[in-house]
């Protein structure tokens, strides 16, 4: 999900908008792309200008990820009760995974407006259920437990450990997605950086205790 918060403009202005083959007149989500954005470029340049395009373009995939992120929340209670919450932990981030790999797939731009939703979905499941987690774990008196040092384990200890979790991933990301991009000599990589990481969440989100 951080992937996505940071560097999706710059995917869209570097991997979707750029100069295609339109050799193909028939409509189809899939064109043979040829160069994309370019941030480093004169300011008047028309692969810079595109770029410029290509991240204004974002900002309404950012809108589709904040819409999709406010009426997931507002029904995630509801998806708990029905499915549980260990599915919908588990799902949200497969569903992410996967919408993220088809958007580097397919970078187009009606893929980036309609996947853009998959990470609302994923911010929301983030957000939410590693807190009604911890809820559980002290409404049924876990820690107290598992607790044999004779330590007082308060719920906003736990609480700031899991939000830290959000900035070690962006200091993690930010010093190394660029060597990435340079490998793979494209934001494409970004995308696939985004789905490996959430499968890997989902694998790890197998191992919670989930309280009834």
């Amino acid at each position: 999900l951080v992937s996505y918060s940071l560097f999706f403009t710059d995917f869209v202005g570097q991997a979707v908008f750029g100069i295609y083959n339109n050799n193909n007149e028939n409509f189809t989500l899939k064109k043979l792309f040829i160069l994309g954005g370019n941030p480093k470029l004169d300011p008047e340049h028309p692969l810079r200008l595109l770029y410029n395009d290509g991240v204004r373009f974002g900002s309404w995939g950012m809108s589709i990820y904040s819409i999709s992120c406010s009426i997931y929340s507002f029904n995630i209670q509801t998806l708990n009760n029905y499915f549980g919450i260990k599915r919908v932990y588990i799902g949200s981030q497969l569903i992410y995974a996967i919408g993220m790999i088809l958007m580097g797939y397919l970078h187009h731009r009606i893929a980036v407006i309609i996947l853009s939703a998959v990470a609302g979905i994923l911010y929301s499941t983030l957000f939410t259920i590693p807190y009604l987690l911890i809820s559980k774990y002290y409404r049924s008196n876990i820690f107290n437990q598992l607790n044999t040092h004779g330590q007082i384990r308060g719920i906003g200890t736990d609480v700031a450990v899991v939000s830290s979790m959000v900035f070690l991933a962006q200091l993690f990301l930010s010093l190394t997605m660029g060597t990435f991009i340079h490998l793979a000599g494209s934001t494409i990589i970004v995308t696939i950086v985004a789905s490996i990481l959430s499968i890997c969440g989902a694998i790890s989100a197998t191992q919670i205790l989930y309280p009834d």
